[in-house]
């Protein structure tokens, strides 16, 4: 669905070709996969995808440069998954199982500086 107003045949304005494999986590497992000139209007775009403790996207990347373990970064999103604790009422609520300088608010942190946007 196009945004409200968009004029017909406007798809490509609003979504690039293949937003949504660039939206995917697992496409990140084994590198970065190669961006449009621009996506969303951006000629540039790091991603944290997901939500919670997973780092997935270039949130990933990051952090497994700075000596993150594939296996607490990029944990299965389900009630079984080991995290540090979990919430007896909620089981999406719990501690990351990764110290708090790879979270991806530390990401975003981290690259809005060194990209010089701050």
């Amino acid at each position: 669905m196009l945004p409200t107003g968009a004029p017909a045949g406007a798809v490509d304005q609003y979504w690039p070709a293949g937003w949504d494999t660039l939206e995917d986590a697992e496409r990140y497992v084994n590198g970065a996969p190669e961006f449009p000139d621009s996506f969303y209007g951006f000629s540039h775009v790091e991603l944290a995808i997901d939500h919670g403790a997973r780092a997935s996207g270039h949130h990933l990347l990051w952090a497994l440069d700075r000596g993150g373990r594939m296996e607490d970064l990029y944990t299965p999103l389900s009630a079984e998954s080991s995290f540090r604790r979990r919430s007896d009422r909620w089981w999406q609520v719990y501690e990351p199982p990764y110290d708090p300088e790879l979270h991806s608010s530390s990401f975003v942190a981290d690259r809005t500086i060194a990209l010089g946007l701050m």
